[in-house]
């Protein structure tokens, strides 16, 4: 219990890198004493020990117990306790209960946090941080102020010059609400395009900060993303994702055609970003508005209408993105005519919002073009041997030479060893375990069958060998009944996050994350980035299966509950874990567990459970075929293991919690078990 006569201060977030990064820009402030928790339960838990609490700063989006309810419920506790929300998501629906908190966007620079909590608690910051801004909130907007003596106007804005903590660059064209400018951010070092507000535009003061404040509260992929709405030195302005790459009116003015897999790739971005703000006043939108960089990323940019101009709803929206991108259709390119009838039902008004997403969806997949396996000249030279080598195995059969047919035959194991077997170690064993009764980590009697585990992580190359299978039989769309009939209607792949710049690092031996020898990925380091569908489509491509949540932790723990994989102590050398990660410092850490990011499989032997299987406390946390709890409505899987990047922690069924079955993670990777025994020898435990 807490007896400190210091302010408390609890923060919950699930993520560890968060979580530390909102510790640290804290801990600054004078007379706190700031406690940590990673989910619902366990801060409900800490508010219940504590005889103090002044300020609860929680994520609102949580396994088991969500942020909302967390503050409702300490609340109860402790009446005059103040709250500070953070998300990404709209939370204006939940407004009645958020009334008195502060709402916070993702993502959040430190400083900004030191303002609010400061703000909110009156603490003396002075000789530490500038004078409070306004922020992106949800529940009620701030209005910009009039100054009746401002510090500064805007004739006064020149490269070089510092508002708040951005120091401003080059001009930029003057917006419709004033005069913008390249800026960089101090604390977080990202450029941003500052738009400040002037009065002698066509819109009030609190029009431009309620329009930014909404747009701030309810992010998008394909619109701009909004960090802060602010007030400084006498001026207001809001702070934007610097767009540098053009957008579609060049190509449109000139007649430009593009192939029918590309504008529907457009067509089917622009149209997510409008569907999205359907609920928000715009003008028509035209192809200036239409930004597209040069790896294909498309952002739809301000439609705020003008005043005095009548907005216009969403079916006009979509026929005005039918007539513009129907022009840049170019009439041979494949699929041009199922382009263009999907343009012409979306012009005329056939598709309701939802259905003209899921068609250009299917567009997109039908358009896209097919994978074929490719071989490298070491497995064509392979097959060619062996081809070969048994053309000829058969001649001298035919010839009674059965012993000459031997030699080839000799002759050709070696060259399939050579091509095949010596590249990549054999990753493909699996240990025995169960039936058995076990208290899991809730101090519940859990009964397990008969079952077999990897005794190691999926590796890249073991991954790449299923991409090639997928793509021989015609790609994604051919084989998703097969292995993913469950997958959402937006995934159009199995390949995992950053899969090109993954694989090519594990071809070259080289840095993915890190700059050391240890620190190269390979072909034998685990597979990441991975969802919960590219999980569940390679274990159904090896006959095999997702473990339960129950069988990773028997698995881990044992019959004797132990907390670590190898015993009841932790030991820093045993795994590859986050007790030396050093967030956003790919140049620091690995001094404790020898690895900054990833480790080929086998290089871990410590990290070892009485079952034998290895890594399961380091290196890549795992999914599970066990529901979790809802997640704004969404299902999702149960995540087990530690990582390298997570602060160790004993092995329980709440290391990580739930995710989303698309989500995709550096951390994140794939163990297989199966009900078979495998055909290669297994020990059993």
């Amino acid at each position: 219990m807490s007896t400190t006569e210091n302010t408390v201060i609890l923060i919950v977030e699930p993520d560890p890198e968060l979580r530390e990064h909102y510790r640290a820009s804290l801990s600054s402030l004078p007379g706190l004493e700031i406690l940590v928790e990673e989910g619902g339960p366990a801060g409900m838990a800490k508010a219940q020990e504590c005889g103090r609490l002044d300020l609860l700063v929680t994520e609102a989006i949580m396994p088991d117990l969500d942020g909302i309810n967390l503050y409702v419920q300490v609340a109860a506790k402790f009446p005059a306790m103040k709250c500070v929300v953070l998300t990404e998501y709209d939370l204006s629906d939940y407004a009645q209960w958020l009334a008195t908190a502060t709402v916070l966007t993702k993502p959040l620079a430190a400083d900004i946090l030191q303002h609010e909590v400061a703000e909110i608690l009156a603490l003396d910051r002075a000789s530490q941080m500038e004078p409070p801004r306004p922020k992106a909130v949800v529940t009620q907007p701030v209005v910009a102020q009039a100054q009746s003596e401002p510090a500064m106007d805007l004739s006064q804005l020149l490269p070089g010059v510092t508002i708040g903590t951005y120091t401003l660059g080059a001009s930029l064209p003057v917006t419709e609400w004033g005069p913008a400018f390249v800026s960089k951010q101090a604390g977080v070092n990202r450029q941003v395009r500052l738009i400040f507000y002037d009065t002698h535009s066509a819109y009030s003061a609190a029009d431009f900060v309620a329009y930014f404040q909404r747009l701030a509260a309810s992010p998008h992929p394909n619109q701009l993303v909004i960090y802060e709405v602010s007030q400084a030195d006498g001026l207001t302005f809001v702070a934007e994702e610097l767009w540098t790459s053009g957008n579609l009116d060049a190509a449109v003015q000139s007649g430009a055609t593009q192939d029918a897999r590309t504008v529907a790739h457009y067509c089917k971005q622009s149209l997510a970003a409008l569907v999205h703000r359907q609920r928000e006043a715009m003008r028509i939108v035209t192809p200036s508005d239409v930004l597209v960089s040069s790896t294909g990323v498309v952002k739809v940019g301000h439609l705020h209408p003008t005043p005095g101009v009548t907005p216009v709803l969403l079916p006009a929206q979509m026929s005005a993105l039918a007539a513009m991108f129907k022009p840049m259709i170019a009439p041979a390119s494949p699929g041009s005519q199922m382009a263009v009838a999907f343009l012409d039902r979306l012009s005329t008004g056939q598709l309701q919002p939802a259905d003209s997403i899921a068609q250009v969806e299917q567009l997109t997949i039908a358009l896209a073009p097919e994978k074929t396996l490719v071989k490298t000249r070491e497995q064509i030279a392979a097959e060619k041997a062996m081809q070969e080598s048994h053309a000829k195995m058969k001649y001298y059969i035919k010839q009674g030479c059965i012993a000459l047919a031997i030699v080839f035959a000799i002759l050709g194991y070696v060259v399939y060893d050579q091509f095949f077997k010596s590249q990549f170690t054999d990753f493909s064993s699996m240990m025995h375990m169960g039936p058995a009764d076990y208290v899991n980590s809730q101090g519940a009697t859990v009964h397990v069958g008969e079952f077999w585990m990897d005794e190691y992580e999926v590796t890249i190359y073991q991954y790449s060998q299923f991409l090639n299978a997928v793509a021989s039989k015609g790609g994604y769309a051919a084989v998703k009944a097969e292995f993913c009939p469950n997958a959402s209607a937006t995934k159009k792949s199995f390949e995992p996050q950053e899969w090109s710049t993954l694989k090519e690092a594990a071809r070259r031996h080289s840095a993915f994350y890190g700059s050391r020898k240890e620190d190269m990925l390979t072909p034998d380091s685990p597979v990441f980035g991975v969802d919960f569908y590219d999980a569940q489509a390679y274990a159904k491509w090896k006959g095999k299966r997702l473990p339960t949540a129950a069988e990773w932790e028997f698995a881990a723990r044992g019959p004797t509950g132990n907390l670590y994989p190898w015993g009841a102590e932790f030991v820093e050398n045993n795994a590859n874990t986050g007790v030396d990660f050093v967030a956003g410092r790919p140049d620091m850490g690995g001094d404790k567990d020898g690895f900054k990011a990833v480790n080929p499989v086998n290089k871990t032997p410590k990290d070892v459970s009485f079952s034998g299987v290895k890594n399961l406390m380091g290196n890549l946390s795992e999914w599970t075929s066990t529901e979790g709890p809802l997640r704004i409505g969404e299902p999702t899987k149960i995540v087990m293991g530690g990582n390298w990047m997570l602060e160790p922690k004993p092995i329980s069924l709440k290391m990580l919690g739930a995710k989303i079955p698309d989500d995709r993670q550096r951390w994140l990777g794939i163990r297989c078990v199966s009900e078979k025994a495998p055909e290669l020898p297994t020990e059993k435990k």
